[in-house]
């Protein structure tokens, strides 16, 4: 009985713990039980009304335009009996089925992840599985579409497909580089410089 108090107390200080490092949620109770409860994230006003990507949420954003891409490719690619190149036409098509539909980006929002807000949706790992409650619709599917336009506008569908093959995976071209592609690269940069 006493192993099993003292496991319930390490438990309950564990959780607690694990609940402060989250932000947006609560607890009510104590060590034998209670209740969790999530919040939204609290939104700027850049964060709810800019029709642009807000620069804290690019490299999510440029993160999750990279996945669907590259997920778009390997799809076309498995189901190909040839291990060619797409031609043209098929890797325009691919990538505007990406870009063009926005409701490819529909289920993508924000959530508070470990006390920061950032994207959260299908398919990003990063975000997907943490607990909270995400803020989703809005503004965020038009800006991942938005994103998604600029970077093919920018680069062309050709040099992101060769990207692509050469990689398999388009997240370290199209966001670890420097300028259009470094939005991972520059935040992480200016996160340091505000240290």
């Amino acid at each position: 009985m006493m192993i099993v108090t003292l496991l319930t107390l390490l438990l309950g200080f564990y959780v607690q713990v694990s609940a402060d490092k989250l932000g947006g949620m609560s607890m009510e109770g104590n060590e034998l039980g209670g209740k969790m409860s999530f919040s939204p994230p609290e939104l700027s006003d850049e964060d709810s009304y800019s029709l642009h990507m807000p620069e804290n949420f690019k490299c999510d954003g440029c993160k999750i335009v990279a996945i669907q891409l590259t997920k778009k490719f390997s799809s076309i690619h498995k189901k190909r009996k040839s291990k060619s190149d797409l031609s043209e036409s098929d890797v325009i098509d691919a990538i505007d089925s990406v870009c063009e539909d926005k409701g490819v980006f529909e289920s993508y929002g924000v959530k508070m992840v470990k006390g920061i807000k950032r994207l959260s949706g299908p398919d990003f790992k990063e975000t997907e599985d943490e607990p909270g409650m995400m803020q989703g619709g809005g503004k965020w599917p038009g800006r991942l579409h938005e994103m998604c336009l600029r970077y093919v506008g920018d680069l062309g569908e050709d040099v992101i497909y060769k990207q692509y093959r050469k990689r398999k995976n388009l997240e370290q071209f199209l966001c670890m580089g420097t300028e259009l592609q470094g939005s991972c690269t520059l935040s992480k940069k200016s996160t340091k410089e505000e240290l």
